[in-house]
């Protein structure tokens, strides 16, 4: 494991009774580093961390941080030789119940901040989705209402147009109805024709049959 570094690290600031450890140990563990951090007298936090040196420089970034009420306002950095004595990351407590207690408190208070800002992200997301979903509302509404409109021009331009074609079947049945007048009028005026012929014919073969 040839990547693998130490690192001893001195951390000053407001970085005790703030539950900043917690937040070393949290990180430390999820970049699979091995080592201990605890707090030193002069008011600074002590680390010291074996691990992939990639991870190690993440680590180091991550700690860093500048959020009320952990202030880091300086990183000392020495690399030595890694001797993988560490099985896991631990915290070092020296100080009194009252004291652990307060800290856990503080890093209690921290967490539920950064609940509630980024529960408050996803609402203001999830407001804005909504408006942007009303606005989708309102498009479709408008779609709808152009659409009715629309389709009610055309039923009412198919409407004239089924007038115009019921005019014109009208203007057909006239001349149908006046054709029949017509051809009525030619079968009465044939059949009488026919008939003055027939009455003709007879009187011809009458006359014949005298002689």
């Amino acid at each position: 494991m040839g990547n693998q570094v130490r690192v001893e690290i001195i951390i000053s600031g407001y970085v005790q009774k703030a539950g900043y450890r917690d937040l070393i140990q949290e990180i430390a563990i999820a970049l699979n580093l091995t080592g201990l951090v605890k707090n030193l007298e002069n008011k600074t936090v002590h680390v010291l961390c074996e691990g992939d040196k990639k991870s190690i420089e993440s680590f180091v970034q991550r700690i860093n941080i500048q959020e009320y009420p952990i202030i880091v306002k300086d990183i000392k950095i020495s690399y030595l030789t890694a001797t993988n004595e560490f099985e896991d990351f631990s915290i070092v407590r020296e100080e009194d119940m009252t004291t652990a207690i307060s800290e856990r408190m503080d890093l209690a208070a921290r967490y539920l901040r950064e609940t509630k800002k980024e529960l408050g992200g996803k609402i203001d997301g999830l407001g804005t989705k909504i408006d942007g979903l009303g606005n989708k509302i309102d498009k479709v509404s408008e779609k709808i209402g152009g659409l009715g409109t629309e389709l009610g021009t055309k039923i009412d331009g198919l409407g004239d147009k089924m007038d115009g074609v019921g005019g014109k079947i009208d203007k057909v049945s006239e001349k149908i109805d006046s054709m029949h007048v017509d051809i009525n009028q030619n079968f009465s005026t044939m059949s009488e024709k026919y008939d003055k012929i027939g009455q003709a014919t007879n009187d011809i073969l009458t006359e014949v049959r005298k002689k």
